[in-house]
């Protein structure tokens, strides 16, 4: 059901601020922080600075609405201290008479999709801003605009206490991991309760995505197969690159790649397969990768690593506690896909179907 809604253009609603075009010879170690768009997509990405006198205009407060229109398009809130605006992000001042702030950006976000296919460029595709001020949302009257606000606030709200509770939970899990594996040098070698096995290579064509089991290389899961080569419960630690130290717990049967070598047996009656998981998880095998060139690790170093081996009974304790960190962290995770959905579903329906007439 389509809306009896009026449609104004983005031009119409809001005026639109590039930012500055800040040089690297503007860049200094202090002065207020210069917004790029890499630090839209990412908080953590390192700041350039700016200490001289630009116009006020493109000073950046929390609360403030911003879009990027080159490289990467996105709709976001500036939730940070003040900062300075660079080029290809919009700062959006709408006209409050008509729309409401925070309806405007959620309206915006429903747009992205269309943004992206009235790109233009090769290297740094961009929007052009008279393509960007066309672009058409449905206008309801203001106080059926706060009602719609309301409605995906409160969904929002939800997630970020999810996406809390996971932070906890993480927090949490590395506390445990800490305090309850040991990983002081100690007498027992490991070599002597674990065989260690190379992968075999598989290409992506013999890759079935009907297929039920996992192929494992260096970064984890990347497709699935029908025949596995390994039948029991195993661990897989990445062999080559970024990845390479990385271990992974596989429960079922699977396919391990030559990017990858896993435990072809183990002492079963004396060490418990998820204990050793998180004791190299703990351990960091990245430590043993060369950096002559790509890195990589062999299995020679991994099967002389000396370690205390508490009693077998002391191990799945150990790991009845970990785990459940793990599948409590599994259920939020879950719970954080499920309320996207909601929030997708809430924001398809209030912007495209008139949610409230």
């Amino acid at each position: 059901m389509k809306t009896n809604w009026p449609v104004k253009k983005l031009g119409e609603v809001a005026e639109y601020i590039n930012g500055y075009p800040f040089s690297p010879d503007d860049w200094k170690s202090q002065g207020l922080p210069i917004i790029r768009i890499q630090n839209l997509n990412d908080s953590s990405k390192e700041y350039n600075y700016f200490a001289g006198e630009v116009d006020e205009k493109y000073l950046v407060k929390p609360g403030d609405i911003l879009i990027s229109w080159s490289a990467s398009l996105g709709v976001y809130i500036w939730q940070n201290s003040p900062a300075w605006l660079n080029q290809h992000i919009f700062k959006v001042l709408v006209n409050e008479k008509i729309v409401d702030k925070d309806f405007f950006f959620y309206t915006a976000q429903t747009k992205i999709d269309e943004m992206k296919t009235k790109v233009h460029g090769g290297t740094m595709q961009h929007i052009t801003k008279g393509e960007f001020e066309n672009i058409e949302i449905s206008m309801p009257e203001v106080t059926i605009q706060k009602k719609i606000v309301e409605r995906l606030d409160a969904i929002r709200k939800a997630q970020e206490l999810n996406d809390l509770q996971i932070s906890k939970t993480e927090e949490l899990f590395n506390v445990l991991l800490n305090s309850e594996i040991n990983v002081n040098e100690g007498e027992k070698v490991l070599g002597g309760y674990i065989k260690l096995s190379s992968g075999k290579f598989k290409p992506s064509k013999d890759h079935d995505p009907d297929g039920k089991i996992p192929v494992y290389g260096g970064n984890g899961v990347n497709g699935f197969t029908t025949k596995p080569l390994i039948e029991n419960p195993t661990i897989a630690i990445g062999r080559v690159g970024a990845y390479c130290g990385v271990a992974y717990l596989v429960k079922e049967p699977s396919w391990v790649t030559d990017n990858a070598i896993f435990i072809k047996e183990y002492k079963k009656e004396e060490i418990n397969l998820e204990y050793l998981y998180f004791f190299l998880l703990r351990f960091d095998l990245h430590q043993f990768a060369g950096f002559s060139g790509q890195p990589k690790i062999t299995q020679e170093p991994i099967l002389k690593i000396k370690f205390n081996l508490p009693r077998l009974e002391e191990q799945k304790n150990i790991v009845e506690k970990l785990s459940a960190v793990q599948e409590h962290k599994k259920l939020l995770l879950k719970q954080k896909s499920l309320l996207r959905e909601l929030f997708d579903s809430a924001l398809n329906k209030c912007m495209k179907e008139g949610l409230y007439k």
